[in-house]
């Protein structure tokens, strides 16, 4: 369960869950995954990323973008944040 990831704070494993929801084009899910996972890991470039990427499937433009921003605010070389953010147009 999700919420026993978040309090164990077992990263590894909420990026699987979430990847996986994504790969099975369950945006919705996989979006409410990555939000648990910047709550707990606001300062992982990685998790603001996936979470942009979830939102860009869901049409969610500006919170995706948003999502991508603060993923290149913290690792500014993170290349899928600036594709994914190229895909949006900026």
């Amino acid at each position: 369960r999700l919420d026993q990831l978040v309090s164990a704070k077992n990263k590894d494993k909420i990026d699987e869950l979430g990847n996986n929801l994504f790969t099975l084009q369950n945006y919705q899910r996989c979006r409410q995954v990555f939000e648990q996972a910047v709550t707990v890991f606001a300062t992982d470039a990685s998790a603001w990323n996936n979470l942009g990427s979830c939102l860009a499937y869901l049409n969610k433009v500006d919170e995706a973008k948003d999502a991508y921003k603060k993923a290149l605010a913290i690792d500014p070389n993170l290349d899928l944040a600036k594709k994914g953010l190229e895909a949006l147009g900026k």
